[in-house]
């Protein structure tokens, strides 16, 4: 089985141009990313699938110069067939979908969901009922389902999204999730505007660049 971590990055979000390459304690956004991918036990592979827009040429070249990755470029606005394609090239068996705005990534949780979707899903995350914190989400699913959604998905936003046509035919696939006993899900750890963003480098600077979500959730509420 070969399993193949792809990170969905690009420079041009509407909100926070350029977020992915933005500095944390001393790396790009993406860098941390990356780092932290690169030591979940259960994946073989690791892709950065960006577009193949002139304003991501200076990404791939980050990705290609000294991350030591895959790059796939494809389609800006299809990121489903971008995903695709960037599995078909990579031979993968099934896909971790990472997101490069989410700097706080958990290697226990992908290394569990990856195990989950051995129990014989199609599809696992661990936001399908949201308990663990905004940008800490994670979805696994096989390359068969990947491909029936590239296939299949009309919608604009099936297309945007990667996986809602997976989520949203339960008559289709088999999905499962992962859940906390806590609700954790008021807790933003995202980035996707300059407040965000101020806040992760505010975090990372505080615990370090291994800091994990569970210490951020104790500092905050440390009853």
């Amino acid at each position: 089985m070969n399993v193949v971590a792809i990170v969905q990055a690009r420079m041009g979000s509407s909100r926070l141009p350029g977020k992915v390459l933005l500095p944390l304690v001393g790396k790009p956004m993406l860098e941390i990313i990356v780092d932290r991918v690169r030591e979940v036990d259960s994946i073989d592979k690791l892709v950065v699938a960006t577009s193949s827009s002139k304003q991501d040429d200076q990404l791939a070249y980050v990705v290609g110069g000294w991350l030591g990755v895959g790059l796939w470029r494809g389609s800006e606005e299809d990121v489903l067939h971008r995903y695709f394609e960037a599995a078909s090239a990579y031979n993968a068996d099934v896909i971790l979908r990472v997101t490069a705005d989410n700097p706080f990534f958990h290697r226990e949780i992908a290394d569990s969901l990856i195990k989950m979707l051995q129990e014989g899903y199609d599809y696992v995350s661990n936001d399908l009922v949201r308990s663990f914190p905004l940008g800490i989400g994670l979805e696994v699913f096989r390359f068969e389902a990947l491909a029936s959604a590239d296939s299949q998905a009309s919608k604009p936003y099936q297309r945007e999204h990667v996986t809602p046509y997976i989520r949203e035919n339960t008559n289709l696939f088999r999905l499962g999730n992962l859940e906390l006993t806590q609700n954790l899900s008021h807790i933003r750890l995202t980035v996707d505007t300059v407040e965000d963003y101020l806040n992760a480098k505010a975090l990372f600077e505080r615990f370090g660049a291994n800091v994990q979500y569970e210490e951020i959730v104790q500092w905050l509420d440390p009853s």
